[in-house]
């Protein structure tokens, strides 16, 4: 007879009842079932920041972590090598496992009861004959999911074929995760377990026992990868103004995870995962929030992914927080993961993106935590109009500074702080020595805001409110350059294309929080008119003299002032009040052989028929001849065009009017030239 040869799980794997029965007898090496002789497993945790990591066993303590609940369920799989005994002489076995309480207080070690009895002579560990098993020993594989019960067979939660039954399952294990992690993501942390196998130091063999030498510890690591992501309150949150360490967001922020694996199969035997889809996914909020300074998320994802320096732009994460929608770019985590000679998100690593979140802008600090820190360097997507503003049409640098005002309506509410006396502009860019800054940050204050931004040069120009309108008021006057009105230019969003995230057109409907371009246009608000005059008569009969004091030129009944509409940069309606009589400015330096010029700044007008030049000569007899010319008659071209009756001056056009007076007549032509439009552009992130 024989007494059967059974292991004896203890610790880890519960003390299990001695079985026995007659047989042949066979002298064991040992006498299997005393005390002595038991074979204690225990099943412990890789120990990291925050859970489970992949490192090499280690049986110490304090670098393992127990499960957290008595009652998770684990599956096993034993395998034995036995001379002679079947085709290849290996013998499989698998059973269901409970875990148990830590083995004694702060041990961080686990009971493990085995639903299954398994006996050493179920591998023919103790026969003596079986020379090539006994230096083999045994292989254990093990699968749980820390948390997660079932009533009876070991059973994984989010699949129907998962007990573990056959090679085949071991070797490939269907994983899915969930897309919305929002819940939390206990139940799909999948530990397995490898490292008590064939032709490692610490195989588990029936002859090491009674030496102490077999590794008696099952440990679990993640199959998985984690994202933690932290965010923190800064500027433009409730509580920055005073100190910013009490900014707090107003409601929960919510974090998705964009393009991430979430499903594949896990080879347990070798520990490699094998993804096959990915998609978003929806992180769990479990610290902070609400009235809190900081919001921490963390999702599971399937290990795999990988970015390259072509493909390190790729958005890979979209916040909102309070409204604003904030996107964020895998380019700091792909430099943190190449910095610890990560080629793809690997499994039992925790990728952490500490994220301090603006109203303005947002700062990325990525981690990898696995659970083990690497610092990245912080990146600062903005959103801001950027201080490189402006390209003219011929490519130079708009280097001038001007303000930025923004409303919530096209025609009104330009005034930044209505608390204060007159219109304040939202920021100002001042330029000087080659290069520009902006006095403040502006920030949206949601996602589903939309401003109408306006640049207005110079600075410091008085808007006020005409009851419909925010206008600047102007009126005729001597040109001078860089002062207004003279060129005075109001900047308006001039494209064309629709607001990223709700498809309308920004020019209706403003411009939402984007991180696209908006291109904008530095255009002049008032009409440049440049008259020349001279005289080719003949001395004595048709010739006059327009060098003579008292020689005078000037605009009859035409509109001598007027309001520019922030709206779209053009004059308001015109009252009958505005027009009159304004004498144009008498310049010493002819040009093209004129012997008087002018050059003045006009208000844009539709030129009806009772606008006239009328020209005053005094005669050296002090005597006065006057002449007329009725504006709207005179024809004129611009850029080799056909020339047509200029019925309207247009603003940011310079019109060039040569009159050639004579005795009996005024001989008149006219051009047209455009006034440089600046384009400008400015960068928003969201």
């Amino acid at each position: 007879m024989i007494k059967s040869h059974y292991i004896i799980v203890s610790a880890m794997m519960a003390l299990l009842t001695a079985c026995s029965g007659d047989e042949d007898v066979i002298t064991p090496a040992y006498t299997v079932g005393e005390a002595d002789n038991a074979i204690t497993l225990r099943a412990g945790i890789c120990e990291g920041g925050s859970g489970v990591q992949t490192r090499a066993v280690d049986t110490n303590h304090a670098n393992h972590l127990a499960f957290t609940t008595q009652g998770t369920m684990a599956n096993l799989r034993i395998d034995g090598t036995w001379t002679g005994h079947g085709t290849d002489g290996t013998v499989t076995q698998t059973t269901s496992a409970t875990i148990g309480a830590e083995t004694s207080s702060g041990s961080k070690h686990n009971s493990l009861a085995l639903t299954t009895d398994i006996f050493w002579d179920d591998y023919g560990t103790a026969d003596p004959a079986n020379t090539t098993g006994r230096t083999y020993g045994l292989t254990i594989y093990g699968v749980a999911v820390d948390s997660y019960k079932t009533g009876g067979a070991f059973a994984l939660p989010n699949e129907t074929n998962n007990n573990l039954t056959t090679i085949s399952e071991w070797e490939a294990l269907p994983w899915t995760l969930p897309t919305d992690q929002t819940s939390g993501w206990a139940n799909y942390d999948l530990l397995t377990s490898n490292n008590v196998k064939l032709g490692n130091d610490g195989t588990l063999k029936f002859d090491a026992v009674k030496s102490g030498n077999a590794s008696d510890l099952l440990v679990f690591t993640h199959a998985m990868s984690k994202v933690t992501v932290k965010l923190t309150a800064d500027e433009g949150f409730p509580g920055y103004s005073s100190t910013p360490s009490n900014a707090v967001f107003e409601a929960n922020p919510t974090v998705t995870l964009l393009g991430f694996n979430i499903s594949g199969t896990y080879n347990v035997e070798t520990k490699t995962p094998s993804a096959s889809s990915t998609s978003t996914i929806q992180m769990s909020l479990f610290e902070g929030g609400a009235s809190n300074h900081t919001a921490t998320f963390d999702a599971l994802v399937f290990p795999g992914n990988n970015w390259t320096e072509e493909t390190k732009g790729t958005v890979i994460l979209e916040l909102n927080a309070d409204g604003n929608i904030y996107k964020v770019t895998a380019e700091k985590l792909f430099a943190a993961m190449n910095s610890k000679s990560h080629t793809a998100i690997t499994q039992g690593y925790d990728y952490v993106l500490n994220i301090i979140v603006k109203k303005t802008k947002i700062v990325v600090e990525a981690t990898i935590k696995d659970w083990v820190d690497i610092t990245a360097e912080s990146v600062t997507p903005e959103i801001n109009i950027s201080a490189n503003y402006g390209q003219q049409v011929n490519g130079n640098a708009f280097t001038r500074s001007f303000d930025l005002y923004r409303s919530l309506n096209i025609a009104s509410g330009y005034d930044e702080d209505t608390s204060t006396e007159g219109f304040n502009p939202a920021a100002t860019y001042t330029y000087s020595s080659s290069s520009g800054s902006w006095n403040k940050t502006i920030f949206w204050p949601n996602h589903d805001t939309h401003y109408f931004f306006r640049g207005i040069y110079p600075t410091n120009q008085t808007v006020t409110n005409d009851g419909d309108y925010d206008v600047i008021t102007v009126q005729n006057t001597a040109f001078s350059a860089a002062s207004a009105p003279s060129e005075l230019m109001i900047a308006l969003p001039r494209s064309t294309g629709a607001c990223e995230s709700h498809g309308e057109d920004i020019k209706t409907n403003g411009i939402c929080a984007t991180k696209g371009t908006i291109t904008m246009n530095f255009e002049y608000a008032m009409s440049k008119i440049e008259l020349r005059l001279k005289s080719t008569g003949t001395s004595g009969s048709d010739y006059v003299d327009l060098t003579r004091e008292g020689t005078k030129i000037e605009i009859i009944q035409g509109y001598t002032k007027g309001k520019i509409k922030l709206k779209d940069g053009l004059h308001s309606d015109y009252s009958d009040s505005d027009k009159g009589n304004y004498p144009l400015s008498k310049l010493s330096t002819a040009a093209e052989g004129s012997q008087m010029t002018t050059l003045d700044a006009v208000m844009p007008q539709v030129l009806g028929d009772d606008v006239l030049f009328k020209i005053t000569v005094t005669n050296a007899d002090d005597t006065h001849d006057v002449y007329h010319a009725q504006v709207n008659t005179i024809k004129g071209a611009k850029n080799g065009e056909t020339p047509a009756l200029i019925t309207e001056w247009k603003h940011g056009e310079h019109y060039i009017y040569t009159l050639d007076v004579k005795k009996s007549q005024i001989f008149v032509s006219a051009t047209i030239t455009d006034w440089t439009t600046v384009d400008a552009s400015d960068d928003v992130w969201m």
